[in-house]
């Protein structure tokens, strides 16, 4: 701020020189480089402002062979083509030579520290840049434009000074800066404490690195592509990789899933926090791939294994993980199996009740053991899919048709020509048994807590 002050002191009367005014302009550009965070008076503004203006309108040419030009003469395209460019050269050699600096400073750093250095001199300098531009609008508003409708290649002060800072230090810094970000990530994967915020301070520098789509006016992603998603993408590849071999080395498949449910779960989470949302899918995907496609075929084995022990936690695990492969590599085979399982767990309970004797003592009674194996299985694997599966369409589906296959097809309903009839048959007499013993049922029922008659409409409803 000492130098802000000093200039605030100097005399005011118009400079006459570019040489004069770009001294001034330069020591400006330095204060504001140097302390953006520390604002400036505006005092400072409006003289720095006012160079810019005379140095476009009003001066002597200092190059070789230099004219004088009168502010009559401001609206001439010669003169402000002139001093335009000559200011605009200018400004890039200075803020160049001060990238340059930065960049040897940050020599001096490496790791965290280097990652601190650059997000701290990343806010300052964004800061710098848009003061800067505003202190230039002139530029930008009169040469800058006539350039740019001109078609000549000529960016507005702002894009200016992000380009500087691209090609002048993150270009000179940006191996040692990827490697401590990788560095650091690697650090949190292996269960250490790291800072994640530095990693995505950087991240988010690489996105405002990019240059301007003039169709859509949004960022283009280059840097953040080139020089860092895809060599990202490719250590988090190879580093999970190896995770994997390792923890299959030491443990079951079962140990497995639980590991890269979990480290997924890890993943997704702090992907929202760094990655740009564009590239969320394709990173998920290169995890899919190593993590859980290149071991499909064991995780898929051991799916009716779950079943059968109605191991529903890790059930919802191998769902949640073969569903990241999408329908057809990973919950297709998940319905056949499911499908077939439910129908033959069906079958089973109704030849489990079709040998009891009280099967064979009257209709009412072969009936009612039939609805009652039906239902338990229907309840279980329904439970199943609402738990575990999160009522997903497609087993749902999968339940239906196992359902309709066991009722029709099975050890008290003998496949035959009449097969639907049986089931129905079964059903008809169990729904009038139901409601010729309303009374009785309705006395269960009200000793357990229901009302007879919400009971008996519950009952008919899960029968039908």
């Amino acid at each position: 701020m000492a130098t802000t002050r000093s200039m605030s002191n100097r005399e005011q009367e118009p400079l006459s020189d570019a040489d004069r005014i770009w001294s001034e302009l330069s020591v400006g550009v330095d204060a504001i480089l140097t302390h953006a965070e520390e604002g400036f008076e505006q005092s400072l503004y409006m003289r720095l402002y006012t160079g810019v203006y005379n140095f476009c309108t009003s001066l002597k040419s200092s190059l070789p062979g230099g004219q004088y030009f009168t502010p009559g003469d401001a609206s001439s395209t010669v003169h402000g083509s002139m001093y335009g460019r000559q200011l605009y050269t200018r400004l890039n050699d200075h803020v160049s030579q001060f990238m340059a600096d930065v960049a040897a400073k940050s020599r001096e750093y490496s790791g965290d520290e280097l990652l601190a250095f650059y997000n701290k001199e990343w806010i300052k300098y964004g800061d710098a840049a848009k003061m800067i531009h505003h202190i230039f609008d002139y530029l930008n508003r009169h040469w800058i434009l006539r350039e740019q409708d001109d078609g000549n290649n000529v960016c507005d002060i702002n894009t200016l000074m992000f380009r500087l800072w691209r090609n002048k230090f993150f270009m000179e810094v940006r191996n040692s800066l990827l490697e401590s970000v990788f560095s650091l990530m690697k650090r949190i994967r292996d269960g250490q404490v790291a800072d994640l915020n530095l990693v995505k301070s950087v991240v988010d520098s690489f996105v405002s690195l990019g240059s301007d789509d003039m169709v859509s006016g949004s960022k283009k992603m280059e840097v953040y592509d080139s020089y860092f998603l895809k060599p990202f993408i490719e250590g988090s590849r190879q580093y999970y990789q190896a995770e994997s071999e390792r923890v299959l080395k030491e443990g079951s498949i079962r140990n497995y899933m639980i590991w890269v449910f979990e480290r997924l779960k890890e993943e997704d989470d702090r992907a929202e926090m760094y990655l740009h949302e564009s590239s969320l899918r394709e990173f998920g995907e290169a995890l899919n791939k190593v993590l859980i496609g290149k071991q499909r075929a064991n995780l898929i084995s051991e799916f009716k294994p779950m079943l059968v022990a109605q191991e529903k936690e890790d059930l919802g695990r191998l769902y949640e993980l073969l569903k990241r492969l999408g329908e057809v590599m990973g919950l297709e085979p998940l319905r056949t199996i499911f499908c077939d399982f439910v129908q033959e767990a069906g079958q089973d309970a109704v030849k489990k009740v079709s040998g009891n004797q009280e099967a064979t003592e009257s209709m009412a009674n072969k009936s009612r053991l039939f609805v009652q194996a039906l239902l338990s299985v229907h309840e279980l694997y329904a439970g199943i899919l609402r738990d575990s599966f999160k009522d997903d369409p497609g087993l749902s589906k999968s339940l239906d048709r196992a359902c309709q296959a066991f009722i029709n097809e099975n050890a008290m309903c003998k496949k035959a020509e009449d097969t639907e009839a049986d089931a129905a048959r079964l059903l008809a007499t169990y729904c009038d048994t139901l409601l010729r013993k309303g009374n009785a049922n309705a006395r269960a029922a009200g000793e357990a807590g229901a009302s007879s008659e919400d009971n008996l409409e519950k009952q008919l409803a899960q029968a039908i």
